[in-house]
């Protein structure tokens, strides 16, 4: 299902089953996996959206690998070159160029550098301050 406002780039593939909604942009020769559900996103020239997975308020840049089985929350930014991998979800989280997290992560409210690789099983998300009860 591709919805009427959706621009897609010259040689680009959408893989069976798969939604673009909203105002997404997406630019040439990129690949949208099978079942993948994707709402208002820019998403550059080379991009490799896997299998299964769901983007929304995201900018990808060029080069960029999501998927398969990734979820991107509102609000992120995939520097060029950036991957995540099966499980790993980003929600309001830059990606630096060509940084990684390949596998079962959660990277929330986080600004990861150019040519990280976060490991398997990281958590980062925001604290929130408990207020102390006046006396």
């Amino acid at each position: 299902m591709i919805d009427a406002d959706v621009r897609i780039g010259t040689d680009t593939v959408v893989g069976p089953f798969a939604q673009i909604l909203g105002s997404t942009t997406i630019g040439e020769d990129c690949s949208i996996g099978a079942c993948s559900i994707i709402e208002d996103c820019q998403i550059a020239d080379g991009v490799e959206i896997r299998p299964f997975t769901m983007a929304a308020h995201s900018r990808l840049d060029r080069g960029v690998i999501a998927g398969p089985f990734a979820r991107l929350r509102p609000g992120n930014h995939m520097a060029e070159g950036a991957s995540i991998g099966n499980f790993v979800e980003l929600k309001k989280t830059m990606m630096g160029a060509g940084a990684k997290a390949h596998h079962l992560a959660y990277l929330g409210d986080s600004e990861i550098g150019a040519r990280s690789n976060i490991g398997a099983g990281t958590i980062t998300c925001k604290l929130r301050r408990r207020r102390q009860a006046s006396h």
